[in-house]
């Protein structure tokens, strides 16, 4: 089993859906991660635990709705939510929620 976030999830949804937004975020954040010192304050919370899916998914975010923050893009803006049953992590934690409810 893989473990992920909610961005992680996210992430996959809206990647079916936009792909080549996804794919120039984590192009972006593998370039600044690879030409920033590994000490480099900044980018301390990206580079730990979850902050690069939460970097990714703010980066998607932001093209899709410039200036609002992730929860008002996926209030506004097709994340591909809406064809979640093909997305395997969507159907894994739908079966860890029905089980433990």
């Amino acid at each position: 089993d893989r473990q992920g976030t909610l961005e992680t999830i996210l992430l996959e949804c809206v990647h079916g859906e936009h792909s080549m937004l996804t794919r120039a975020a984590e192009t972006l954040i593998m370039y600044v991660d690879r030409k920033s010192p590994s000490g480099s304050q900044p980018l301390k919370n990206m580079r730990k635990g979850s902050g690069r899916a939460k970097a990714h998914a703010g980066i998607v975010a932001s093209l899709l709705h410039p200036g609002a923050s992730l929860a008002v893009s996926l209030r506004d803006d097709d994340w591909g939510i809406t064809g979640v049953n093909s997305v395997e992590a969507v159907r894994a934690a739908s079966a860890f929620l029905a089980e433990i409810v």
